[in-house]
């Protein structure tokens, strides 16, 4: 039981860095996107 929870454990903070990574960027795009379409009109 000990084994599992050592495995899982990082299992769920390396997922959880990379879902905040991901809507980190998704965030970043959308806002430059944004400010591209502002520029341009």
């Amino acid at each position: 039981m000990k084994q599992e929870v050592k495995i899982v454990l990082p299992f769920y903070k390396v997922a959880y860095a990379i879902s905040f990574v991901v809507i980190l960027s998704l965030v970043r795009g959308v806002t430059y996107s944004f400010e591209k379409r502002g520029f341009i009109q």
